[in-house]
């Protein structure tokens, strides 16, 4: 797409965002001013949408609980369906927020921002989360009468790993001052802010921890998404305004804080009055128990996203920006299997024990099905790259994000299938091996990201990505083999792999020589009729699946 054409799309974008009648030329600030109200308005009228959509959901689903085996069918459907039905409305919501603000804030403003998000909401929240809400939920489910002295004991412990923080943030700004690239006033700024919010945000998980040990997983995932409202309308407000990083950090540091204070008010409303109990040798072990939860989740946050820090020091906000611009749509998908899998688990955990046949088939059809929702989403977003990120972002952030996007999307399907292995391995009982297999990728991670990121940049991490992705897929792959025998790789990815390169090469041909829109609407249909003419699933793939289904009557 010429630039002629990003240009023509982005006045017809600013023709529908202007009130009727009110068009002006380019560049005007009455068109500016009609740009961010339309963007805001429509931003309100689709966050109204969404919460009279939850509410409707709420009220005809979810009654009290009745006793008996209907009761219980209740339960375990308000269990599962209703975070999942907010997590998704919640990441609908994120990515609107995210164009806003991928507009509002630029290329190097978002460099700004989306480092200091990366510091706090990835590793200082997982440091300070300490993997507590997880023992916490354990332990409370198991024993109710000790939810004060896991609430209690779980906040100061949270509150003094937030003290902990604030000099690691003094540490992280200083050592960036000895690179090229050093961070900046409003960098800075926003780090700091942000880092304040991990206090309100650890009284928040303490408490939503209690409600998940309650069975009450509604509680914590409503209050998430009116929050989740709420911030959208800070932060646009604060946009419209002109705060910039720095008042888009304060609006955020606010609603964490009232997030808190509407937990504080569930809590003692819904579940109890807290008492100071503090116990220092149920923190020793709380520590102790905790700890494998806390390394898990941070060498995964260290495979993903430890790039970002080496283009800071190296490349700059700016190129932080465009590279944490074109992460926006492959982290969105990255949570889609989490939903499959867990409903897939139990089932796994079962064949585990009793019936290693089915256990490998069930994983082999739940990767073939990933696999086969994964690979069109990449191919698409590749293809489509330029489109898309103009539409999240704008024309600031090309070709730089589009390029992006165009490499990094393709880690998306191995991580999906790398989902469904890790809770086979965690069926069987080998948690360790995700341990060893997850130090062996962030090594690898690390050392190839110091090496090539200085002098290829974000194209450098992008490929970086993809390929630990890989090296963690062959380990856990192997893994899988020993413990299960003979798996045909091959058997079962032929036919999606072929059906997407068939798929991008028209999308590509189509979008060359007719529209983009052709490539869209004709590209998936096309891989429809190519995994229906290649005979994707085996009749014995097809029984499984319908073995899976819910039984009728």
């Amino acid at each position: 797409m010429s630039k002629q054409g990003y240009h023509l799309v982005a006045e017809w974008g600013r023709l529908i965002a202007a009130p009727a009648g009110s068009w002006q030329p380019p560049g005007s600030a009455q068109d500016d001013f009609a740009l961010k109200l339309g963007l805001f308005l429509g931003g309100l009228l689709l966050l109204l949408l969404l919460l009279a959509l939850a509410a409707h959901c709420w009220s005809r689903l979810y009654q009290a609980y009745e006793s008996g085996e209907t009761g219980v069918v209740r339960r375990v459907l308000k269990n599962s369906l209703t975070p999942t039905i907010a997590n998704l409305i919640n990441k609908g919501v994120d990515t609107a927020f995210a164009i806003v603000v991928l507009h509002y804030l630029g290329q190097e403003g978002n460099g700004y921002y989306g480092l200091a998000a990366l510091i706090v909401a990835r590793y200082l929240m997982t440091l300070t989360d300490f993997g507590l809400g997880t023992l916490t939920t354990r332990e409370v489910a198991r024993d109710p009468a000790a939810a004060n002295r896991y609430l209690v004991n779980t906040t100061l412990i949270r509150w003094l790993l937030s003290v902990i923080s604030l000099p690691a943030v003094a540490a992280i700004i200083q050592l960036y001052r000895l690179t090229p690239n050093p961070l900046q006033p409003p960098a800075q700024a926003a780090l700091w802010i942000l880092t304040l919010s991990l206090f309100p945000a650890s009284l928040s998980s303490s408490i939503s921890a209690l409600f998940y040990a309650r069975e009450r997983m509604e509680i914590p995932a409503f209050a998430g998404l009116l929050v989740n409202v709420l911030k959208v309308f800070a932060g646009v407000g604060v946009l419209l305004l002109g705060g910039g990083v720095v008042g888009l950090a304060g609006s955020a540091l606010a609603v964490t804080t009232v997030n808190a204070l509407l937990f504080v008010y569930l809590q003692r409303r819904l579940l109890f009055r807290p008492q100071l109990q503090f116990d220092p040798s149920l923190c020793r072990w709380m520590l102790r128990e905790s700890l494998p939860l806390l390394l898990n989740h941070l060498l995964l946050w260290v495979i993903i996203r430890s790039d970002t820090f080496i283009l800071q020091a190296h490349h700059g906000a700016n190129t932080v920006g465009a590279y944490d611009a074109a992460y926006k749509l492959p982290s969105a998908l990255s949570e889609v299997p989490y939903y499959i899998i867990m409903g897939l688990f139990p089932l796994l955990a079962r064949f585990a024990l009793k019936d290693r046949e089915r256990l490998s088939h069930t994983v082999q059809l739940a990767g073939k099905m990933l696999l086969l929702l994964s690979l069109p989403l990449a191919a698409i977003a590749s293809t489509m790259s330029q489109e898309l990120i103009l539409v999240l972002g704008g024309l600031d952030f090309l070709p730089d994000s589009a390029i992006a996007l165009s490499i990094l999307i393709w880690y998306l399907p191995l991580s999906y299938v790398n989902g469904v292995i890790q809770y086979a391995l965690i069926a069987m009982d080998r948690q360790g091996a995700i341990t060893r297999a997850f130090v062996l990728a962030v090594a690898f991670n690390l050392a190839t990201n110091l090496i090539w990121i200085p002098a290829h940049s974000y194209r450098a991490a992008s490929i970086i990505t993809i390929l630990t992705e890989v090296l963690l897929f062959a380990f856990l792959w192997l893994t899988m083999r020993r413990e299960m025998g003979h798996l045909p790789l091959l058997a079962w990815t032929w036919r999606p792999l072929l059906a997407t390169a068939l798929m991008a090469a028209a999308m590509l041909l189509l979008r060359s020589y007719l529209h983009w829109t052709a490539a869209l609407l004709l590209g998936p249909a096309l891989y429809v009729g190519l995994l229906l003419l290649l005979r994707t699933f085996s009749p014995e793939e097809k029984l499984l699946l319908r073995r899976l289904l819910p039984a009728k009557g």
